[in-house]
């Protein structure tokens, strides 16, 4: 698994881990040898672990910063900041998230804004992290669920996130 700076650059493969003797971002506290990261400091401010757990991702700085060297940092971000539910929801994309204040499945413990979710209780009691895990995938409970909500990329989700480690 690599290992990504507050801004998303992966630290392992960054050029600067072996030109300036880098440690990371995390390691050195935004002390860079080039001077004080503002997004770290920014990062620390709102007490995140990385940009992508931002309400603002991705703002402006951010923008600028991948413009110019590391434009994958932004994709990095958003593939380690998913929040993902057990049905395939991406809870980062999803509408409900602001609508109803909807913090994923996970965070509340299956009892959403419509009520308890039985297929995070199916995943939740077979210890997976999503329905990808399954070996039923996609069952007739999960199928009835794609079909009648609002996320057709659930299943698509899943196919993608069951060979994530």
């Amino acid at each position: 698994m690599a290992n990504y700076s507050i801004c998303g650059i992966d630290c392992d493969t960054c050029k600067f881990k072996t030109e300036q003797n880098c440690k990371g971002c995390k390691t050195i506290e935004g002390k860079v040898f080039w001077g004080e990261c503002d997004l770290y400091k920014c990062n620390s401010q709102k007490n995140q672990d990385h940009c992508g757990k931002c309400s603002q991702f991705p703002c402006d700085m951010l923008k600028e910063w991948a413009s110019s060297e590391n434009p994958e940092r932004i994709d990095n971000l958003r593939k380690i900041s998913t929040v993902k539910g057990k049905c395939g929801t991406d809870c980062n994309t999803c509408q409900f998230k602001e609508k109803f204040n909807c913090n994923g499945c996970d965070k509340q413990e299956g009892k959403i804004f419509w009520g308890e979710c039985d297929i995070f209780k199916c995943a939740f009691d077979k210890g997976y992290k999503h329905c990808g895990e399954c070996s039923e995938l996609p069952c007739n409970d999960l199928t009835k669920f794609i079909e009648n909500g609002h996320n057709p990329d659930r299943l698509t989700n899943l196919n993608k996130w069951k060979n994530e480690k």
